[in-house]
């Protein structure tokens, strides 16, 4: 057996013209799905505030559905007072200028649900003549640091002293790391529309685009959760089936740098998830992470046969026991103790088979960690 990693957590002519036609379409819809299955909160807009792309992510962040979103006013989904900083950055744009990121709040579903902060920026969107007609926005969650709940209560936010000078680092940073690649995306976007023989360099670009974006993202991530040792998260109700189902859904559309599924098909993922599990409160975002880096680098690992994500109740420590498991190459001894550590991979040579940068465990272990839980890993090679 591979590695199996356990946490205790409380808790993406004319034949020849149609050719290229088509190719152009395939192209616009690849690129499509790489902004929807970013690991990060992404929309569109037109000048005129209409919202045009709405990705995966950020739906779980609100609740609000794609279909909900497509077409309705951005104004109708942010508190009112980013109104004008969005109306100013949307206008900015007319000039193909890149703005400095600025934070939003976005509304939930319902009315009493906590709008979700966001640090965010934007980069034009052009049409085929070159002309701006709209930008892309996006965004890194902004954690409050609120008091946990064990019963689901209210919450009380924390504000550290220096979290304004840190927001603003953050602030800075994000848009020097990010910026570049919502042009990247976002050119390669409207030059795949463009019926031409260079759909196949478009779609790597998008790609590459992503990975890097993936990567910064993570960087982000281990940032907002490393930071503070003593930070607390917000206490929402967990709906484990749920969140496993969105784990599964972005890992099976994840792809590797040569833009080859994660997921290899000699490879089932099985689900084990019972429906009568007792309630738990946590991070309900911080879990999804959770289960998506733990599923991401079991299916690295694994050639043949599965990778099964298990949740149960423990009534011994009245925790959720999450465990992935899987049929992969398994981990040394050697290695085993520092898996969890930030940029640690096994293999460092310049050769090695195996992609990243080493922080999906780091950032699996932060989220246990800030859930008062436990993580281990066993393994056999």
């Amino acid at each position: 057996t591979g590695p199996a990693h356990g946490s205790n957590a409380m808790t993406n002519g004319n034949v020849g013209a149609a050719m290229i036609g088509q190719e152009g379409q395939w192209a616009a819809q690849g690129l499509a799905e790489l902004l929807d299955r970013a690991n990060a909160p992404i929309f569109a807009v037109s000048l005129e505030g209409i919202i045009t792309e709405w990705n995966y992510f950020i739906s779980h962040l609100t609740g609000v559905q794609h279909d909900a979103a497509m077409g309705s006013k951005i104004w109708d989904r942010i508190q009112a007072n980013a109104h004008k900083t969005l109306q100013e950055a949307i206008s900015a744009m007319q000039t193909g200028a890149m703005g400095m990121p600025f934070e939003l709040k976005l509304k939930g579903v319902a009315s009493g649900d906590a709008p979700t902060a966001l640090l965010a920026s934007l980069t034009p969107q052009f049409d085929s003549k070159g002309q701006a007609i709209g930008a892309l926005c996006l965004g890194q969650v902004v954690l409050e640091h609120r008091q946990i709940s064990d019963k689901g209560g209210s919450t009380t936010a924390k504000k550290e002293p220096d979290s304004d000078s840190n927001r603003k680092t953050k602030g800075m940073v994000m848009h020097e790391l990010r910026s570049p690649l919502h042009g990247i995306i976002g050119l390669a976007t409207t030059l795949s529309q463009d019926e031409s023989p260079l759909q196949k360099p478009l779609r790597m670009i998008g790609s590459s685009a992503e990975r890097v974006l993936e990567l910064v993202t993570n960087l982000m991530d281990y940032w907002n959760l490393a930071e503070d040792p003593n930070q607390e998260l917000p206490s929402d109700p967990i709906d484990f089936p749920a969140l496993v189902n969105e784990s599964m859904a972005r890992c099976e559309q994840a792809k590797d740098k040569r833009g080859k599924p994660m997921k290899k098909d000699k490879v089932n993922i099985i689900r084990e998830v019972p429906p009568n599990l007792p309630p738990m409160y946590g991070d309900s975002q911080a879990i999804v992470q959770l289960l998506y880096h733990l599923t991401m680098n079991a299916l690295k690992f694994t050639h043949q046969g599965h990778v099964t994500i298990a949740i149960a109740a423990n009534p011994r420590t009245k925790c959720m026991d999450i465990t992935v498991e899987d049929t992969g190459i398994g981990i040394s001894k050697g290695s085993i103790k520092r898996v969890f550590e930030p940029f640690q991979q096994e293999d460092t040579s310049e050769s090695r088979r195996y992609e990243g940068i080493g922080l999906g465990l780091a950032i699996v272990s932060e989220v246990v960690r800030l859930h008062n839980g436990s993580i281990n890993v066993n393994s056999t090679q």
